[in-house]
């Protein structure tokens, strides 16, 4: 399938060489080394999360033992990625990822950086969680504007199986709109096999507030089983309740959502710019057939955002009732198409009547990710870079504002589920391979 370019993304950069990478890491040791930077400095600590580094090494590397000398220890082991540890110490660790990155055993070298729901940033959330009635989830204008009847009358996602990488969804005690359609998942934050989504007073360092983001988690998947009510959804804690998370968290968890047989991914959380680890595990799950949608942000400017800026992922920002772009949206070259993301409704375990509305990148993400699964189910052999395309070019045109214009290279579209999916049960033509990720 060949469309013309209608995404608010310009042609990703070509990849550069390893050794100019490696050279660029190399000035920044020297650079830090004499600026004399620290640990407590880097962002990863700000927010709560482990600063180490991330290696990956040749096979029948002793991990222990080039932990060792570099006057480090491993922390962990990933078993989804062969030869992948965290290791760290008393030292600075972006020196640390410098350093590494030029041992002739280490094929990857990153620091441990954080990741989070878009919906905290800075010093405030852009909004809270208000209580709706449950009849407003499915009545709400998403469903007209995507023309959500339409796509179920062709395609309901039975077949498919969308991973929830997020704050969890209740297992324990179902939501009854989610009844039916959870699998069992997994719990990264606290180490065992409930991923429920749950208060834990826990105080984001950055807004002060406890538990911001309890809910955040139900609130995706209640979104993605609106767009695909016959979809399984698997869900996965990887953040807490303060939607706090480290890259080493959240790439466990897309990767165990693949070994567990999801091939689309909601992934509604993010980093500033791109990262090495995630663009690796996106790239893996990419060639293996697995969809990831990710949220691009609630910037309210142009800014990368990984992993949905990675080139292999499919990014979503937010746009409101009135098919204009959100004042928040984030936008750039790295991002795909716009999905409602203004007072959306769905499933929320903790308000009073079971369902509220929020704002984000965080919500337009589901839409997308459940659109993807309807057009997996009528196009199951698509490659992904298929799979966004279809979603890309049947989509609509939606308005931007003088402000956004200035920012946007080309015209921007929102998702049209029922378009997508009857141009993917028309005929999606699969590729060999996905064109963007080559390289």
């Amino acid at each position: 399938m060949t469309s013309p370019r209608r995404s608010i993304r310009r042609a990703a950069p070509p990849a550069g060489r390893r050794s100019r990478r490696l050279a660029a890491r190399l000035t920044l040791a020297t650079a830090l080394a004499l600026t004399g930077a620290s640990a407590a400095a880097h962002p990863a600590a700000a927010h709560g999360g482990a600063v180490d580094v991330v290696v990956r090494l040749l096979p029948g590397t002793d991990p222990a033992a080039l932990a060792a000398r570099y006057g480090v220890a491993v922390r962990d082991r990933m078993a989804e990625l062969p030869d992948t540890y965290l290791v760290g110490g008393e030292v600075d660790a972006d020196v640390l990822a410098a350093q590494l990155a030029l041992d002739p055993a280490v094929t990857l070298a990153a620091t441990n950086g954080p990741m989070r729901s878009p919906e905290v940033n800075g010093t405030a959330r852009f909004y809270g969680w208000a209580a709706q009635p449950a009849g407003a989830a499915t009545a709400q204008y998403a469903s007209t504007l995507l023309d959500l009847p339409t796509a179920h009358g062709v395609t309901r996602g039975a077949g498919v199986v969308v991973a929830v990488v997020d704050t969890g969804v209740p297992l324990s005690s179902p939501h009854p709109a989610l009844a039916g359609v959870l699998l069992p998942g997994i719990d990264l934050v606290d180490g065992d096999a409930v991923p429920d989504d749950v208060r834990t007073g826990r105080i984001d360092p950055v807004t002060g507030a406890t538990d911001p983001m309890a809910g955040h988690g139900s609130h995706v998947a209640g979104i993605v089983h609106l767009v695909a009510p016959a979809a399984r959804i698997l869900p996965v804690r990887a953040l807490d309740s303060t939607g706090g998370a480290t890259q080493w968290t959240v790439a466990r968890g897309l990767l165990w959502a693949a070994d567990h047989g999801a091939t689309v991914v909601n992934a509604s959380f993010g980093g500033r710019g791109s990262t090495e680890l995630l663009k690796v595990v996106v790239e893996g799950l990419s060639a293996r057939g697995v969809v990831v949608v990710g949220a691009a942000g609630n910037d309210g400017r142009e800014r990368d955002n990984a992993p949905a800026a990675e080139p292999c992922a499919v990014s979503a920002t937010a746009s409101d009732a009135a098919d204009v772009l959100a004042p928040f949206a984030t936008t750039g070259d790295t991002v795909d198409l716009a999905a409602p993301g203004v007072d959306v409704t769905s499933v929320h375990p903790f308000s009073p009547t079971g369902y509220a509305s929020w704002s984000g990148s965080s919500m337009a993400a589901p839409f997308v990710a459940g659109a993807a699964a309807l057009v997996r189910s009528v196009a199951p052999d698509a490659t992904t870079g298929a799979v966004r395309r279809v979603l890309v070019s049947t989509g609509r045109p939606v308005t931007i504002t003088p402000e956004q214009a200035d920012r946007i290279d080309g015209p921007t579209v929102r998702l049209d589920v029922a378009a997508a999916v009857r141009a993917a049960a028309g005929g999606v033509a699969p590729t060999a391979s996905d064109e963007r990720c080559a390289g």
